[in-house]
Formats: C-alpha cells, sequence, structure tokens
C-alpha cells in the first residue's frame, strides 16, 4: 500500500516544502504545527465541557441521595497512581 504524503524527512517531501515556500511564501511546518495545536485546544474545550456537565450531575445525584455517596475501595481508587494515597 502506497502512502499518498511522503514519509516526514525524505527529499521529495524536504522538495515540496521548499516550492511550495517559494512560490507561496508559506511555511508548511508552521501551519501543520498551528492545524494541530488547534485540534488539541478543541479537544481539549470539548473534555472541559463533558467534565462540567458529568460534575453538574453528580452533584444533582448527590444532592437527591441526601449529600453522601459511599463508594466502593475499588471505585474510589480509580486514577490513582502507584505512588499516590488515597485520602
Amino acid at each position: 500500500m502506497e502512502r499518498a504524503w511522503p514519509a516526514p524527512d525524505t527529499p521529495s517531501l524536504r522538495r515540496r516544502k521548499e516550492l511550495l515556500k517559494k512560490v507561496l511564501d508559506v511555511d508548511v511546518d508552521e501551519i501543520s504545527r498551528k492545524v494541530v495545536l488547534q485540534h488539541h485546544f478543541r479537544v481539549a474545550v470539548e473534555t472541559a465541557s463533558c467534565v462540567d456537565v458529568n460534575s453538574r450531575i453528580w452533584r444533582r445525584y448527590s444532592k437527591n441521595k441526601g449529600g453522601i455517596i459511599l463508594l466502593l475501595r475499588g471505585v474510589r481508587d480509580l486514577g490513582i497512581g502507584k505512588g499516590d494515597k488515597p485520602q
């Protein structure tokens, strides 16, 4: 299966970058860096909005249950690294 775009840092890719720089005066590496940063920013914003929604749902659930919810140790310790101690 052939690639549509050459692997990074091949002579063909370098030549295309040079031509784009000369003809259109664009820096391909700078544009690709900005596109990647924009994508990561969009993902971070979407994730943050989901966290906010989940927090509101959890607060509502907790309030309906009387404010105190007992969690199983396995659920409570999810996401705690080996060096971290549960509080």
